[in-house]
């Protein structure tokens, strides 16, 4: 019925000025079932694509190998790593979006993950991408020096062999290409072969063996850059070089513009265009100009607001670096559109907020709010006997059951049990079955790769898994590993970074990690590991001292976000020196304040008594052992006659309920009153219930 709403709310939304919509109450893995069905709907209503936003680039990746995975036809669309110096970098990053990008162009692809900082930078303009696909099949006339003339034009690189994407060879009338493709697994290269001036063959190869694989009846060609520079535009960028270069003062800024302009001069690849983007492309398009009309899914609110107030800040401040250093103009670089574009685009489009919470809108009009009644479940992982006892009630309450196994195996073999025990249960084909059709009570079998189940209160529907670990041996490990974790993590060797990583110099502070290279100095060769820092600053260190840097894990580490140290100030000493300094006077303050506690007389519970035991006794599971650990020490707290303070953490589905309520019922036979605060009215219905 909720989803029903929501779908009608949009409809409505899509042929009117749309107002957001708002949809909360729904845990992890019912969000990622509710984003499959909402794509497919969508897609299939309005014949247009559905953007999805999330908070960084490796949900993206989780959310659209989902989506892949339930049949969707969803592209992620990640941020790229912006290349401002004049070094080699890949472009493997840069190939996938352009793919996506084709897709909006000239497929309908049923849903784009991305996020804020992808979302607004800046990117191929459509009608110079379109302009700059090339397609072609057997029998077309085309001369071979004109395709490799257009390969250049589309930045493919010429090489006497192919090995990588975006590489091309030509010999005589063969030329072999290696275009862009989705995945790795289906990357490959391409031979085109002419008679005269007529393409007479077009196959796919492997680059091993040279051996033919597969004949093809045409070919569609993508760019493999997404900075494509041509005549004018590389005039362009000579003669802002060359005005930098009249104003540049410091010897490191007129080094770097030295050589880009050798780079040109020289006719070599140009391998710091990011820079210049805005010079190249004049139009300054992002990935929202690749849509028309269609409908935002925000995943978390929040998360997403402040994502794009740290994308207007860090371009700001890499910016602010850029023009200190003198290696740019005033007014002449930009990376992104601003807050007050996506915010236009969210205006113009059926917008919905899709939150665990109802949080961040308020004051703002909306076109409906949608309140999920669900809950998640944890995996039945070796736990027949509960899963039985469970599947007895779901039946009893008519509920439509669907149970998720690993292999064909695990199916016939919980085919049999059930059956034995009573149950109806029936294997569902290999092209599934709607759950529409589903006969309430039965309980059906299906190969799925879901670690929690979850319950739909309203329909009657419970999914239910047999993926995952035991949850008592995940908690128990947990236990036992003492390792503690820091924002920083030692590095043993060079081979644990991978280039773009985060890393962190004792002296220097955080920059980031561009790879090995050799130089030599006074006569002598070395590996240096490269670290850029803010603006045009990097770091030669050589590789024996490596043990003066540590990989940083902490806050931004994985979306991009995380400001660069500057080299040569005093920035870094003044951040260790303010840590040092506010971590001091937080354990002065805490001694100060548990010391006090400890002095003020509290209220001691009594010991437990026989009602107490036989509360604790009718809990229907087996205790872990961090349950049993966490109930003994908040017993022990609440037995002491000093005021008590004590935060409980676990995830999802590990028990923190049965913990609280144990404590709860303590309280109330001494004669005391509990007040129990849930985020949700929902939460709070169960646990009156509970």
């Amino acid at each position: 019925k909720e989803y029903s709403g929501i779908l009608d709310c949009v409809r409505t939304q899509m042929r009117q000025k749309p107002l957001p919509l708002v949809v909360s109450g729904m845990p992890p893995v019912v969000e990622k079932a509710f984003l499959v069905d909402f794509c497919k709907s969508f897609s299939k209503d309005n014949g247009v694509c559905p953007i999805i936003l999330v908070r960084d680039d490796k949900t993206a990746v989780k959310v659209t190998e989902y989506l892949r995975s339930q049949d969707v036809d969803a592209y992620r669309y990640l941020r790229r790593e912006l290349n401002i110096y004049n070094i080699t970098a890949s472009h493997e990053n840069e190939h996938e979006r352009l793919l996506v990008l084709s897709k909006l162009l000239f497929d309908k692809p049923q849903a784009i993950v991305t996020t804020p900082a992808a979302a607004m930078g800046y990117t191929m303009p459509k009608d110079v991408l379109d302009a700059n696909c090339f397609c072609f099949g057997i029998g077309d006339i085309d001369e071979p020096k004109d395709m490799v003339e257009r390969l250049l034009s589309m930045g493919y690189v010429r090489v006497e062999s192919v090995d990588y994407v975006g590489q091309f060879s030509a010999r005589g009338g063969i030329i072999d290409v290696f275009p862009p493709q989705l995945s790795a697994e289906e990357s490959h290269p391409y031979r085109i072969e002419f008679f005269d001036n007529e393409i007479d063959r077009i196959c796919i190869f492997d680059q091993m063996t040279q051996r033919v694989i597969e004949n093809c009846d045409d070919l569609k060609l993508l760019p493999v850059r997404e900075a494509l520079c041509k005549k004018n535009e590389i005039k362009a960028i000579r003669k802002e070089i060359v005005a930098c270069l009249a104003k540049a003062e410091m010897p490191d800024s007129k080094m770097e513009l030295e050589k880009e302009l050798a780079s040109i001069d020289g006719g070599q690849p140009l391998n710091f265009t990011d820079k210049y983007i805005t010079l190249i492309y004049p139009q300054k398009e992002c990935l929202l100009d690749y849509f028309d009309k269609t409908a935002v899914v925000i995943c978390g609110t929040n998360a997403i607001n402040e994502q794009i107030d740290s994308v207007e800040r860090l371009n700001g401040e890499l910016i602010a670096n850029l023009l200190e250093h003198g290696v740019v103009r005033s007014g002449k670089t930009e990376f992104s559109v601003n807050a007050s574009r996506i915010e236009k685009f969210f205006s113009e489009n059926v917008t919905m907020h899709v939150n665990t919470f109802a949080v961040g809108l308020s004051g703002v009009r909306i076109s409906g709010m949608f309140s999920m009644r669900c809950r998640q479940l944890a995996s039945y992982f070796k736990k027949y006997d509960l899963l039985k006892e469970d599947l007895e009630n779901y039946v009893k309450n008519k509920y439509r059951i669907y149970l998720a196994c690993e292999n064909d195996a695990e199916v016939k073999s919980m085919l049999e049990a059930l059956n034995g025990d009573s149950f109806q249960a029936v294997a569902l084909g290999e092209g599934g079955s709607a759950i529409e059709d589903f006969v309430p009570g039965v309980v059906y079998l299906g190969i799925e790769s879901i670690e929690n189940g979850y319950e739909l209160f309203a329909s009657k529907f419970v999914a239910l898994t047999l993926m995952g670990e035991d949850t008592q041996k995940t908690v128990r490990a947990k236990k036992k590993s003492k390792k503690k974790i820091k924002n920083t993590q030692k590095i043993m060797s060079y081979a644990d970074l991978e280039i773009g990583d985060y890393v962190v110099h004792t002296a220097y502070g955080i920059g980031k990690y561009l790879g090995i290279q050799n130089l030599t100095v006074g006569g002598v060769s070395r590996d240096y590991i490269n670290i850029q820092y803010a603006g045009t600053d990097k770091l030669f260190l050589p590789v024996d001292n490596l043990d003066m840097v540590s990989k940083y894990i902490g806050a931004h580490s994985d979306d991009g976000l995380l400001k660069l140290s500057k080299m040569g100030g005093n920035d870094w000493q003044k951040s260790k020196s303010r840590a040092k300094a506010a971590v001091k006077e937080m354990a002065k303050e805490l001694i100060q304040l548990y010391a006090e506690r400890m002095r003020k007389k509290g209220y001691a519970f009594p010991e437990d008594d026989q009602m107490q035991r036989d509360f604790e006794s009718a809990f229907e599971y087996e205790e872990t052992d961090s349950q049993l650990q966490a109930i003994e020490e908040i017993k022990n707290d609440m037995m002491r006659p000093a005021p008590m303070e004590r935060l409980l953490c676990g995830d999802v589905g590990f028990g923190k309920t049965e913990v609280a309520l144990r404590g709860a019922f303590k309280a109330i036979e001494a004669g005391k009153q509990v007040a129990l605060l849930v985020p949700t009215t929902i939460l709070a219905l169960q646990h009156y219930h509970t």
